[in-house]
């Protein structure tokens, strides 16, 4: 089959389809084509990237806020033993987490969309093809 086809519900039966794109006008079965546009997946990606580039950034100036400029160090002292470090997980925990559901809901919420919008075609395409056919079997 052509590249243009590939978009084409995946459950109908293969030699239905074989069938269908022999009788079916190509300029219609263009239209079936479910892609995405690349541009504004693009610009979906970017937005997502850059809003929790913000929001991790957001939170990391707001654990650093919390130190003043009274809790540093005047004068040099000697550390002896373990180096202690005092990095605040919470914070970039639940940023990752919610990176990690946000994108996950898009997701899903995605393959809703583009399931509605197959259906939707296969249902118009089987409606064309069932009225073609009754257009055949009629007298002339």
């Amino acid at each position: 089959m052509t590249a243009w086809l590939r978009g084409v519900v995946l459950t109908y039966p293969p030699n239905r389809l074989r069938r269908l794109v022999l009788t079916y006008p190509p300029n219609r079965l263009r239209r079936l084509v479910l892609t995405y546009p690349p541009n504004r997946l693009r610009r979906l990606v970017i937005a997502l990237a850059l809003g929790f580039g913000v929001a991790l950034a957001g939170a990391a100036s707001a654990a650093r806020a919390d130190e003043g400029p009274g809790d540093r160090a005047q004068t040099f002292e000697a550390v002896t033993g373990a180096v202690k470090e005092d990095v605040p997980g919470g914070p970039l925990l639940v940023a990752a987490y919610a990176l990690i559901w946000i994108a996950v809901f898009a997701y899903v919420f995605r393959l809703v969309r583009l399931q509605r919008g197959a259906d939707e075609n296969l249902a118009r395409l089987q409606q064309d093809l069932s009225k073609a056919v009754a257009r055949s079997q009629t007298p002339k």
